[in-house]
């Protein structure tokens, strides 16, 4: 519920500095505070810890969810390809969604190791966030200004 509350305001409060700075330049640091709040999981051990992680993480995932469609969409060269290009992305991103829950959990054991079910989603979204800042120097050379 908390991290809900957290991705709730996430979903608001990124896009409000999207026409400013471009959904790129917003969403990429996003994106690299939400791994490394993945990673910092590892030292999280009281219930204070978990609820600040919680409303950070809601916070910094929920301005993924609301900033992905428009950065896919902003890679259309026509409207026509818009629907396109967002069905392939959520199809690889539910793929991730349906097949990373059982991995985390053969990972877990039974010995409860939990640093290696930490790990796999903070390599995930760094590579990610790495992926889209590539995406966005490619965009930038293309398209010749830094406001993506």
């Amino acid at each position: 519920m908390i991290m809900n509350a957290g991705s709730a305001a996430g979903r608001i409060v990124p896009n409000l500095f999207v026409y400013r700075f471009g959904v790129y330049n917003v969403i990429i640091p996003c994106v690299f505070i939400a791994a490394i709040l993945v990673i910092c999981t590892l030292a999280v051990n009281t219930a204070i810890g978990t609820l600040i992680f919680a409303v950070l993480y809601g916070f910094f995932s929920g301005a993924y969810a609301s900033m992905l469609p428009p950065m896919v969409s902003s890679l259309a060269k026509n409207d026509g390809e818009m629907g396109a290009r967002l069905g392939v992305c959520f199809t690889f991103t539910g793929l991730g969604g349906l097949v990373g829950t059982p991995i985390a959990g053969a990972l877990l054991s039974p010995s409860f190791v939990w640093w290696r079910p930490i790990l796999l989603p903070s390599l995930c979204v760094l590579i990610s966030a790495l992926c889209f800042t590539a995406t966005r120097f490619l965009r930038v050379r293309k398209k010749g200004t830094q406001w993506l």
